[in-house]
């Protein structure tokens, strides 16, 4: 059975069909632009995020300048660096190389051009979290001819057959005995890689001397530092090592270079570097989209307000009768939030609704993958309550206020009209609604 309070607000909402029709249209549409912008935000922010130690690990990079002025900065390091670092520096906890190599692949009369592949040290498993369906990940690959495929690429080559101790031929220059598959990894990752080869084939392909060289880059190398330990300080001591090892080389090109410490957590939106492994996003963009989000809820919230209180006469009659027959400014004050409840009730249910039928509108526009279940996660379900709280509150704090506030005795006369500080209040509220809604169509 319904409440009877439920029952009069359910009344007022449908009496007054088109204006509470405006008022869930407005609320819903700035809902569902919210929501899906805020999916977009937290997806471009959860990136590396699966990594267990996310926030512990870092990645060096190489910058190199000339004496005119010229600079440029790489994704990348030098290879000895890793090396010297392992010797010298025992605050760093755990450190590996990858090297991407781009090349033909073939097994059978099946032949890809594979653009993440890479040559990666053993060590790389104890930073990032790479799940294994089989094979040994500390040994498999630092034998040499061994290699590492992801799942789907496991798929793609040997469909339902057994990988394990196939060949497959790398560009008909080196052949690779899969011994070892690996999950696939999630697609906000700043590193995706399809197949993984040994180190020391590296060494063979480019020749030993390909680890003393300062002066190469594309070596991607990561690192976890102890418990403690400063990346600034590190960076500092960094200078050190460059000055001992390639200082006097530096010298006579007239160059000078540094070793950058750059944390895991800011390579996606913060990096944009030569070399980078992936196309990344935009911290700018993501602020930008974050203050947009929030100003089209506003305009809806704004929109609220004005249309619930240019009706104030029309319920300030039904609010003095109220008021004579009893009722108190508390009671009314209730009911007038109820009302507002159900209409942003109804909203955020069209809104959800919206949201699930569009979403492949939604993954088409973005590129965040389909797998991205959003509605299963508890900050999802945290966020639509804090919201409908916060829309029941903002818009219709104001609006109850004005209406219970007025006096029965002028309704009676007949001598109730806008005040001048209400009409002041609401084309305060249209020009700040149009100030927005400008500057919103501007920056589009």
């Amino acid at each position: 059975m319904i409440p009877y309070p439920i029952k009069i607000a359910l009344r007022n909402i449908l009496s007054n069909g088109l204006f509470s029709l405006i008022n869930i249209i407005g609320l819903t549409t700035a809902l569902t632009a919210f929501l899906y912008i805020l999916l977009y935000i937290k997806y471009e922010n959860s990136y590396d995020t699966f990594h267990k130690n996310y926030d512990d690990i870092y990645r060096l990079r190489y910058e190199r300048s000339s004496a005119e002025g010229e600079s440029v900065k790489f994704a990348s390091c030098c290879p000895p660096a890793a090396i010297r670092i392992r010797e010298l520096y025992p605050e760093v906890k755990k450190i590996a190389r990858i090297f991407r190599y781009r090349a033909t692949v073939i097994f059978g009369d099946r032949k890809f051009y594979e653009e993440r592949m890479y040559f990666a040290e053993p060590q790389i498993f104890n930073i990032f979290d790479i799940e294994f369906i089989s094979g040994n990940p500390s040994t498999g690959i630092s034998s040499a001819n061994c290699a590492f495929i992801s799942e789907s690429y496991s798929n793609k080559y040997f469909g339902q057959s057994n990988p394990m101790g196939q060949t497959i031929s790398v560009d008909k220059e080196m052949s690779f005995v899969i011994t070892g598959i690996f999950r696939d990894l999630p697609d906000n990752s700043h590193l995706n890689i399809d197949i993984l080869l040994s180190w020391p084939d590296l060494i063979t392909h480019y020749g030993p001397d390909i680890e003393g060289s300062w002066g190469d880059t594309g070596f991607f190398t990561y690192f976890i530092l102890n418990t403690g330990a400063s990346p600034e300080e590190f960076e500092v001591k960094l200078k050190d090592l460059v000055e001992r090892d390639f200082g006097e080389v530096l010298r006579s090109y007239k160059l000078t270079c540094d070793l950058k410490v750059q944390p895991l957590k800011e390579i996606h939106l913060q990096s944009h570097y030569m070399q980078e492994l992936e196309v990344n996003g935009n911290k700018n963009t993501v602020i930008i989209l974050k203050i947009v989000a929030f100003f089209i809820l506003i305009i809806a919230w704004v929109n609220y307000i004005n249309i619930t209180t240019a009706r104030a006469l029309t319920r300030a009659k039904q609010v003095g009768l109220s008021k004579i027959s009893g009722a108190s400014r508390v009671q009314l004050i209730g009911q007038f939030f109820i009302e507002t409840f159900l209409i942003n009730l109804a909203s955020f249910s069209l809104s959800l609704f919206l949201i699930l039928i569009l979403r492949p509108l939604f993954h088409n526009l973005t590129g965040i993958p389909s797998g991205f279940n959003f509605w299963e996660e508890t900050w999802f379900v945290l966020t639509i309550i804090w919201l409908l709280i916060s829309s029941v509150m903002i818009s219709g704090i104001y609006p109850v206020f004005v209406i219970t506030s007025i006096k029965s005795s002028k309704i009676i006369q007949g001598n109730y009209s806008h005040s001048r500080s209400g009409i002041f209040v609401r084309k305060a509220l249209v020009a700040f609604q149009m100030l927005m809604a400008i500057s919103l169509v501007t920056c589009t």
